[in-house]
């Protein structure tokens, strides 16, 4: 049941009003007889609807007690009135009532007078909620939401905006739109907003466009625009949708950088692994002449091992975030594990333990170390632990300067035989540690007490 408030200054209509209004099923929530007392009531019962007499005594009459109800309340008010000059009405028009009421009245005119306004009133209510839905949802939208007239002025500006742009509401309300952009980018636009309001076709084609924006400082970024004409009120106006691409471009530019990056390193990783390759098939072609049959077999199983630790670096750096630095103690980890599924051993009978934290070589580096590391270990895992003994074998790198690298690779094995000299090796084995010592520029030496301990300082980027 809608709530109605009754203002007249004279008693006997407002009391006839009150019977009347009840009798069509409105309840009049109290009467008021003066302009004052009108706003005070409208305050404490806050009615849905008034019906106001525009001429009365008192501090201000009922056209000044309706402006303050709707400015204050945003309560609508129908006038009561047996006056019809054009000065009043038109001074009543002002504070747009939602409808008249001439005096005397009818039953049936009231009626319709009241339902019309009841129904106006809830209308613009929805369109009020609207409104404040869509002004809200633009206030959170993180790109910048700008409207802008049909000479291509500001008049709304969202906090996506001023976060790019770095102007205030205050400040960029009444700014010309292209003023957000830098020279270079102003024709285009121009142009194309000339077009729409001529056509009235989107901009652009209705896609977005990349463009140079200029922030409060005079600063440049790349942005993306779309601009989106629509009529109010019978002109023509522009959303402008813009959001902050500076981010997408230094993606793109380091994603090519990387892609650049790649490609020449992987000649470069061509290069390195043709050479190592190379190496290692001239130091077997140096031992055929002196192979027997049964040691064959067993030569061509560690050239294998070999070129699967290579393998397992090309492996690595297409996998490589970033191609010039390789994670070692990943890489080591993944090639242990390969060694030891080659060689059938129990991880539960001999333990490996890697301990490289935080590691990053270059691929140079990390190639070379690898193929040393490999050897030393597949030596521990072959003939360290004799008839099923168990035991650990160890291996540790450390960067010890910007430049130069340790590396331990020990076991609590039987421990490398007396005759084995490391300066003039005769297994191809330690042959080939001593080659990639000498290309990383490092040093070697032995511990063989307790098992073996491989202290190695290197060279490294």
């Amino acid at each position: 049941m809608a709530k109605i408030l009754v203002v007249d200054d004279e008693a006997t209509i407002t009391t006839h009003l009150e019977e009347k209004l009840q009798s069509l099923g409105y309840e009049v929530v109290g009467r008021a007889s003066s302009g004052p007392e009108a706003v005070a009531l409208a305050r404490q019962y806050l009615p849905d609807l008034v019906l106001m007499d525009i001429v009365m005594s008192g501090e201000y009459d009922g056209i000044e007690a309706a402006r303050i109800i709707q400015e204050e309340l945003e309560i609508p008010t129908v006038f009561l009135t047996a006056y019809g000059d054009d000065q009043l009405i038109a001074r009543a028009k002002t504070v747009q009532p939602l409808g008249y009421v001439l005096k005397p009245f009818q039953d049936m005119a009231l009626k319709a007078a009241i339902d019309v306004a009841l129904f106006n009133r809830e209308i613009i209510r929805r369109i009020k909620e609207s409104e404040e839905y869509w002004r809200l949802l633009a206030e959170k939208i993180e790109m910048a939401v700008i409207i802008a007239d049909c000479n291509f002025i500001i008049f709304f500006w969202n906090r996506g905006a001023e976060h790019i742009f770095r102007y205030s509401a205050s400040e960029a309300v009444g700014k010309p739109l292209f003023s957000l952009f830098s020279e270079s980018s102003r024709p285009d636009i121009k142009q194309e907003l000339d077009l729409a309001l001529t056509t009235g076709r989107a901009p652009f084609g209705g896609k977005w466009k990349e463009a140079i924006g200029l922030r409060r400082d005079w600063s440049k970024f790349p942005t993306e625009i779309h601009l989106s004409p629509f009529r109010l009120q019978d002109k023509t106006m522009f959303i402008l949708l813009a959001r902050d691409i500076s981010e997408k471009v230094k993606s793109e530019e380091i994603l090519k950088a990387t892609l650049q990056e790649k490609e020449h390193l992987l000649e470069e990783i061509k290069k390195q692994m043709k050479n190592n390759l190379q190496a290692i098939f001239s130091l077997i072609d140096l031992k055929l002449d002196l192979l027997r049959e049964g040691q064959t077999l067993s030569m061509l199983r560690e050239s294998r091992d070999r070129i699967q630790t290579i393998s397992l670096m090309k492996e690595k750096l297409e996998k490589a975030r970033s191609l010039r630095k390789i994670d070692f103690q990943s890489y080591i980890n993944n090639l242990i594990s390969r060694i030891m599924r080659i060689y059938d051993i129990d991880p539960e009978e001999i333990r490996v333990e890697v301990d490289m934290p935080d590691l990053l070589l270059d691929v140079k580096t990390a190639t070379l170390c690898g193929l040393v590391i490999s050897e030393l270990v597949t030596n521990a895992l072959k003939y360290a632990f004799p008839s099923g003994q168990g035991g650990t074998i160890r291996v540790e790198a450390r960067r010890k300067s910007p430049d130069k690298l340790s590396l331990l690779i020990a076991d609590n094995g039987i421990g490398l035989p007396e005759d084995i000299d490391l300066d003039s090796p005769k297994t191809l084995g330690l042959q080939i540690v001593r080659e990639l010592v000498r290309q990383l520029q490092g040093t070697i030496r032995v511990k063989r007490k307790a098992g073996t301990r491989f202290y190695l300082s290197l060279k490294a980027a």
